[in-house]
């Protein structure tokens, strides 16, 4: 899923609008994964994929693999942003990437245990925040 939603991203300031932006999709595809009955089946997801990390190391491998392939392909883009002028070459681009990739996953389990609530408006809040860090 990883892979496939920040594909079409063509440069830092569209990649990180459809990080931030996409809490919402995400939230669907997790109840739509685990066919969500109630609000308390949100968080589903995370237990699911925290209990079979822990128990089979070829899952747990997966996952590493998912976080790691999209902590690069936001490195990528922050790197080629640095190289246009568009960000400062003082930040290092590993850390910067892991630290959106952090900032989307805190926010999607945050949101869980908040139930999800303004849950789109706080991606453009994070778009909108970004965007004033990292001017276009």
């Amino acid at each position: 899923m990883s892979k496939n939603q920040y594909e079409n991203c063509h440069n830092f300031h569209s990649l990180v609008s459809k990080v931030f932006n996409s809490f919402a999709d995400m939230k669907n595809f997790s109840d739509t994964l685990i066919e969500k009955k109630s609000d308390e089946a949100s968080g589903a997801i995370f237990e699911l994929l925290i209990d079979s990390a822990r128990k089979n190391p070829k899952i747990k491998q997966i996952i590493s693999d998912s976080y790691k392939a999209t902590g690069n392909h936001i490195k990528e883009k922050i790197i080629e942003a640095q190289n246009n002028g568009l960000i400062s070459q003082n930040y290092d681009a590993k850390t910067l990437a892991f630290s959106i990739t952090a900032i989307m996953e805190g926010t999607m389990l945050i949101g869980f245990f908040n139930n999800y609530k303004d849950i789109e408006e706080l991606g453009v809040k994070m778009t909108t925040l970004f965007f004033q860090i990292f001017p276009e």
